[in-house]
């Protein structure tokens, strides 16, 4: 089952209980591992080695597994946008990059930039529903799927996946 994995925990917003992680998954090839930290991966002898270090200190890591998905990398500015979904997940990674790009630069020039260089968006079939779950860290995850990243048609307008990314700010947790 995907995991959570909890440092000391003293609570959301309090520096005592946040630590610099490195995480190191071994599984069989056949899974896609994605962590909510910058990773990388090397895939040898039928085994996939993921690698996953914090940029800044955090109280948890989140990570999640699938052997349907097929990973994808986008820049947004100078910020890496991943996407851990299967094929008929939508919205596509293209789609999501202007509403991610408009939200960054919006908040970047007011509140200037977080210390992070990538951000992505898992997709979590274990999870009921569609939408847009939560943020952990530099990931958004998501249900079966994402669903629209706004809503500007109707009342009240909403901006679901710009209301995540918007959480990179304050504290990327």
């Amino acid at each position: 089952r995907n995991q959570y994995w909890w440092h000391p925990f003293f609570g959301f917003g309090v520096d005592q209980g946040l630590a610099d992680f490195t995480v190191n998954i071994q599984a069989p090839e056949r899974l896609r591992i994605a962590v909510d930290l910058p990773q990388t991966e090397v895939v040898a002898d039928g085994q996939r080695r993921v690698t996953a270090r914090s940029e800044v200190p955090t109280g948890a890591v989140t990570w999640a597994y699938d052997e349907e998905w097929r990973p994808s990398a986008h820049k947004v500015g100078a910020v890496t946008l991943e996407l851990f979904a299967t094929p008929d997940y939508a919205p596509k990674a293209e789609n999501l990059a202007a509403p991610a790009e408009r939200t960054w630069s919006l908040l970047a020039a007011r509140f200037g930039q977080p210390e992070l260089h990538r951000m992505a968006v898992i997709q979590a079939r274990g999870r009921e529903g569609n939408g847009w779950h939560f943020l952990s860290n530099q990931a958004i995850v998501t249900g079966t799927a994402g669903g629209a990243p706004s809503r500007g048609d109707g009342f009240p307008v909403r901006a679901f996946f710009d209301h995540e990314v918007a959480h990179l700010w304050p504290r990327p947790a």
